[in-house]
């Protein structure tokens, strides 16, 4: 793990080396330990370093070794100016942090492409773009089963506005002709369902399920019954749900979206290579919180009212 962060500290020092135009005053040539191409104070500037500069920003080794001394300058006022300030240590943790992080992603890209396991896995998060089964979108009356409802009545009810929407092609012909159906005192609801699956998620293209997300099902009667109908415009038969006595209409069909399998994990590879990485993180948070102590202050609360109360602007 060290020797991989070492190595990426050619890419941390090519980030900080951006170009400057300074000249170093009067530097000193003497014989330095192998491998080494600089030193400023007790900050030493390996080869491989100026190697890797000039290599990423196509320069000549020795313009990169003067702008990795620049830097190296910046760092040692940096160090003695604000010592005491708490930036220099939020800045170093912030760079280890970032070591490691980019030592995982290294470790992400080097085992290999995509499993069909990895996936099958980030496929079930994009299931609506890349495999949806087929969907339906609906129109229903029902009559509701709420408490006291006597069921055979609900029933016949539901029976009568099958007869009355026998005709309806569209929405609107069926909502008139199941609102002239005499209802008495039982309750009916009619409403537009957005397209579902035959196990019961909403897949309506009008709006689709966030990545990710849980997903959001319907009743598996109503699911299995809106999939047994054939055509737009057709109806079911009375079905009864835990909510109450259905008419359906089919309103629109959408057929399935499969993706196949090479082209998902092209199109994932990015997503899972971060998921490994990710992982390590997480790996490595729960190893390193069991092995330091982590305490906050009893008053955290406070002072994160304090650091995000607004600042009064200074008077006339």
């Amino acid at each position: 793990m060290l020797r991989r962060v070492g190595c990426v500290l050619g890419a941390l020092l090519l980030l900080l080396a951006c170009g400057g135009k300074a000249e170093i005053v009067s530097p000193k040539e003497t014989a330095l330990e192998d491998g080494l191409a600089a030193r400023v104070g007790p900050e030493l500037i390996e080869l491989s370093v100026i190697e890797e500069i000039s290599k990423r920003q196509s320069i000549d080794p020795r313009v990169a070794r003067d702008r990795a001394i620049v830097d190296a300058l910046f760092a040692a006022h940096a160090r003695e100016t604000l010592a005491g300030t708490g930036y220099v240590k939020t800045a170093e943790r912030s760079v280890y942090a970032r070591l490691v992080l980019a030592a995982f992603e290294a470790d992400a890209l080097k085992e290999g492409e995509p499993s069909d396991e990895e996936v099958a896995e980030v496929t079930a998060l994009h299931w609506f773009d890349l495999d949806r089964p087929a969907a339906r979108r609906t129109y229903h009356s029902v009559v509701l089963l709420k408490p006291g409802v006597d069921p055979t009545a609900a029933e016949q009810l539901a029976k009568k506005i099958r007869q009355a929407v026998e005709g309806a092609k569209v929405i609107e012909e069926f909502e008139k002709a199941a609102n002239a159906v005499p209802r008495g005192d039982l309750e009916v609801t009619s409403q537009k369902v957005p397209a579902v699956t035959l196990d019961g998620r909403f897949a309506d293209p009008d709006n689709p399920p966030i990545p990710g997300a849980p997903a959001q099902e319907i009743d598996p009667v109503y699911a299995e019954a809106t999939h047994a109908i054939e055509e737009e415009g057709q109806k079911s038969d009375v079905v009864r749900s835990k909510f109450g006595f259905h008419v359906i209409m089919l309103v629109t069909k959408f057929e399935e979206t499969r993706v196949p399998l090479e082209r998902r994990r092209k199109l994932l590879k990015k997503e899972i290579l971060a998921r490994r990485a990710q992982q390590a993180v997480e790996d490595l948070v729960k190893t390193e919180t069991s092995r330091h102590s982590v305490m906050i202050a009893r008053n955290a609360g406070t002072l994160t009212e304090m650091l995000t109360r607004p600042v009064a602007e200074d008077g006339p």
